[in-house]
């Protein structure tokens, strides 16, 4: 049983290292209340695992830190995440997307 648990959370420690994670760069007014529709919109996206809003409401900039399984099964004309629907996700809230980037 000590095993079995023990192998359990070495593959789930292990799988959450090797996530991918990104962050998107933005300009313009973001609500409060909105933070919390696009982090769920954001984590609906296929493959995401966790984001994280970053908003400095002074200067009207933010970040949206997020990260992704790549792990996740890809067939040869399925691409199941795409930055492209992240920009999406920061216009339809108004904003206007700058910068994104990959952490290695």
């Amino acid at each position: 049983m000590k095993r079995l648990l023990f192998l359990f959370l070495f593959m789930t420690l292990c799988h959450g290292f090797q996530a991918q994670s990104y962050s998107y760069s933005f300009s313009g007014n973001l609500h409060q209340d909105d933070e919390k529709r696009i982090t769920d919109q954001v984590k609906n996206l296929p493959t995401v695992l966790s984001v994280e809003v970053r908003n400095k409401v002074d200067q009207e900039k933010g970040e949206l830190l997020f990260s992704i399984d790549p792990l996740t099964d890809r067939g040869e004309n399925d691409h199941p995440f795409s930055p492209a629907d992240i920009k999406v996700i920061l216009i339809s809230f108004g904003l206007q997307p700058i910068e994104f980037h990959q952490f290695k």
